[in-house]
């Protein structure tokens, strides 16, 4: 009678054993890593490079516009299993996000959310890396990342000019205008220099309107045409940087060129700036600056186009 024990405890382990085998022939799981650029229409884009505007804004506080608060990565990572079955994204997987800048050689941010919201001030290329770990203690340690992707993001200060308009075209200006005859026809232009020191070396404009021809003080609503593909920087002077724009409004009488307006600070001009606020379909950020001298006034208009 003593072996039927021992048969049992035969049977039982045998019968562990199958069960035990049907667990190891499950299908594998396989990790596909991917994390997309969302831009402010809501498109996702996998490029390997993406371009964006500095981040930041300025705006009238009863302004009715968007603003534009960065750009927006997802994660797009999954665990796929051997039939071709997509597992959620969320299934044992925890995103950390890391923020290279490579222009200053420096960390500048982590991040552990799933959806990265990313706000760049400075401009340059930064190296954006998704990192995935199958445990939160092995992304608090940064140990045993199950895989990892990175892209290049390059912050720009490049702007389309759009448009220029003059409102109200008077005599009047805080420069001299000595020799101007407000009674004869001028032709009218606006140049935009890289600074002052350009403009005081006698370097040549960064960019120059088309010339409105026959103009008389008094006019209004002119619209100066645009040369094509013409871009300038920001009217927002960056830290550390020798770009700061100097904006002329100019007249041309008998050969000679006199100044009404332009944008420097410290005169009696007053100005207006709005920025890093988003179009009405948003498909770009823009910036408007708006000038005014008694009976003269002008605004310019520019964008940077998002990835689409």
């Amino acid at each position: 009678m003593k072996p039927f024990p021992f048969l049992i405890v035969v049977i039982f382990i045998i019968g562990c054993k199958k069960e035990n085998n049907l667990i190891d022939k499950l299908p594998e799981e396989t990790l596909v890593t991917g994390f997309a650029y969302v831009n402010p229409q809501g498109k996702q884009l996998d490029d390997s490079v993406i371009i964006l505007p500095k981040a930041g804004y300025i705006i009238d506080s009863d302004s009715p516009y968007e603003v534009y608060n960065g750009a927006t990565f997802v994660n797009n990572s999954y665990w796929e299993r051997a039939a071709g079955s997509e597992l959620s994204p969320d299934s044992n997987l925890f995103v950390k996000w890391t923020v290279e800048d490579l222009t200053r050689e420096k960390f500048v941010k982590s991040d552990t959310t799933k959806e990265l919201q990313l706000e760049l001030f400075e401009i340059g290329k930064f190296k954006l890396t998704q990192y995935l770990y199958a445990t939160s203690e092995n992304r608090k340690e940064s140990v045993q990342a199950l895989d990892s992707l990175s892209k290049i993001v390059e912050v720009v200060n490049v702007r389309k000019v759009d448009s220029i308009t003059i409102d109200s075209l008077g005599f009047a200006s805080p420069y001299s205008n000595a020799g101007l005859d407000r009674n004869a026809p001028f032709d009218v232009f606006v140049s935009i220099y890289k600074n002052a020191d350009d403009l005081a070396t006698a370097q040549a404009p960064i960019f120059q309107s088309a010339v409105l021809e026959d103009i008389k003080f008094g006019a209004t609503n002119l619209k100066l045409e645009i040369p094509e593909s013409s871009s300038i920087p920001s009217f927002v002077a960056l830290p550390d940087s020798d770009v700061d724009i100097l904006l002329q409004l100019n007249v041309r009488q008998a050969g000679k060129v006199y100044t009404l307006l332009n944008n420097e600070r410290g005169n009696s001009i007053v100005r207006s700036l709005q920025t890093g606020y988003l179009a009405t379909d948003n498909a770009s950020s823009r910036e408007e600056l708006r000038l005014w001298f008694q009976s003269t006034s002008m605004k310019i208009n520019t964008s940077f186009m998002f990835m689409n």
